[in-house]
């Protein structure tokens, strides 16, 4: 009966064998998930919209809102805002006028904040720091419906912001030329302003222009959950954020910061290029290059042959699920259709600025 311990020795020999085989292949298959999840080897192709009943002059922003989609042409003198079905891109609406009045707009009209609330849109016109919240809808003849229904002015504290939008009713969200933070909370009825700044670094060599660089971002809003992805241009690092300014979740990106470089910004490495939210999942295009770097490519190539941005897709716990190259263009701003796995943008190295859409299936 000797040979009893030496099978067993053999058998739990094998078993230890198998285990650690599984554990290597394991955690070989973790470290290639990751490797090509942020290498981004899958490719997105860029479908140019063909619109009806009108032309695109010079795109500047886009929405996609349950409604249809929403186009800002922001230097047209009227019909600053056209709306198109999502089928056939048939022109459906248009208003807007420019001027200086209580009801017009500016030439500076900002792309719209992402949020999930798809039955409005939000408008934001930068010189007059005046943000509409406009409600849309399709009448039964086909036709678009809207009206205003919200308006707020910003306090002077936030004159040099990029983006705002509604979070709530009493709640005002912005970001780009803050230097106290990340995005800025103001309340509505009493202009009180509140940031969100998890960084800390001491400022206090850096002048207002430096510290607005570090703090520049771009976020979108998943109103229901009551989160705000904030994606940093310059820090490698995406941010969940509660409605209260608190943090929820934290992803570094692999990449290195160099703070001296916001007095030199053009040749600062640029992450996140672009956000925009959906009841599932964060998109934030990505670019890691620096401003010099990205001209040199552009100006050395075709604009179809142009693949400098990544599309990183996160969850709401700051997770990266998937990752592509939009190829032939160049493009930040991002508005996504999540029932027809559209992602919409707008190329804006292309001999003219066009509407595009990637299917994500």
């Amino acid at each position: 009966m000797s040979y009893l311990p030496v099978n067993k020795f053999r058998i739990n020999k094998g078993i230890l064998s198998i285990f650690l085989l599984f554990l290597v292949a394991s955690c070989g298959k973790i470290d290639d998930v990751n490797e090509a999840t942020y290498e981004a080897t899958k490719q997105l192709h860029p479908n140019v919209v063909e619109v009806q009943d009108t032309e695109l002059l010079v795109p500047s922003g886009l929405d996609v809102l349950e409604s249809g989609l929403l186009v800002i042409e922001s230097n047209l003198d009227s019909g600053k805002f056209k709306f198109f079905n999502l089928d056939e891109y048939q022109m459906m609406e248009s208003f807007g006028v420019s001027g200086r009045g209580p009801d017009e707009y500016s030439e500076m009209i900002q792309h719209p904040v992402s949020t999930t609330f798809t039955g409005n849109t939000q408008l934001y016109d930068w010189v007059k720091k005046r943000i509409q919240v406009f409600t849309t809808s399709v009448s039964d003849d086909g036709k678009m419906v809207y009206s205003k229904s919200d308006e707020y002015i910003l306090p002077p504290e936030l004159m040099l912001s990029q983006y705002s939008a509604f979070i709530n009713d009493t709640t005002v969200v912005s970001s780009g030329g803050l230097s106290n933070g990340y995005i800025s909370f103001t309340n509505v009825n009493t202009d009180q302003t509140t940031y969100f700044n998890p960084l800390k670094y001491d400022l206090s060599e850096y002048e207002y222009r430096e510290k607005s660089y570090l703090f520049e971002s771009f976020f979108g809003v998943n109103n229901e959950k009551e989160l705000i992805a904030v994606a940093s241009k310059y820090m490698p690092e995406l941010h969940i954020v509660n409605f209260e300014g608190e943090m929820v979740a934290k992803t570094d990106l692999p990449s290195d910061v160099e703070l001296g470089k916001l007095q030199d910004i053009e040749n600062m490495e640029a992450n996140f290029y672009g956000v925009t939210a959906s009841a599932n999942y964060v998109y934030a295009s990505y670019v890691g290059k620096s401003l010099n770097e990205m001209d040199e490519v552009i100006d050395n190539n075709e604009f179809q042959d142009v693949d400098l941005i990544k599309l990183y897709k996160f969850d709401w716990e700051g997770n990266l699920v998937d990752s592509f190259i939009l190829t032939g263009g160049l493009y930040r701003y991002l508005s996504v259709d999540e029932d027809n796995n559209r992602l919409y943008s707008i190329n804006s190295i292309s001999p003219n600025p066009e509407v595009v859409y990637f299917e994500m299936k």
